[in-house]
């Protein structure tokens, strides 16, 4: 699945449900969400540092990186690192390594969001 562009009205429908719906408890639980193309250069640059700071080849899909998003969300940033890492692992050994990653990626990928509405969308 790619990360969703700025079209894609499931990645930001809560945020905007919930500015109309009640625009305190948005303000309160801090329910602003970063747009796509800033998620993905964060992801970019956070996978440059596990390469070449941290020496993590495969950066995210290295099975010794856990990555936790302690507020998901909607789930874009796993999303985002989830794209960025399989389409590295296609680009570098070949779709054939794609599945296996997947699996291990899956398994050190954690997001915990106090709100149920966009955990509901997600």
């Amino acid at each position: 699945a790619a990360l969703a562009g700025p079209e894609d009205p499931w990645l930001h429908f809560y945020e905007d449900f919930l500015a109309v719906y009640d625009s305190k408890l948005r303000k309160d639980a801090g329910a602003y969400y970063t747009p796509v193309e800033v998620v993905r250069a964060q992801v970019r640059l956070v996978d440059d540092l596990l390469v070449n700071r941290l020496h993590k080849p495969l950066g995210f899909a290295d099975p010794s990186v856990v990555t936790l998003d302690p507020a998901a969300g909607t789930g874009t940033y796993l999303l985002g690192v989830i794209q960025h890492a399989l389409g590295k692992v296609e680009a570098e050994q070949g779709a054939g390594a794609v599945p296996g990653q997947a699996t291990t990626l899956a398994a050190n990928l954690y997001g915990f969001e106090l709100m149920v509405g966009p955990y509901a969308v997600s």
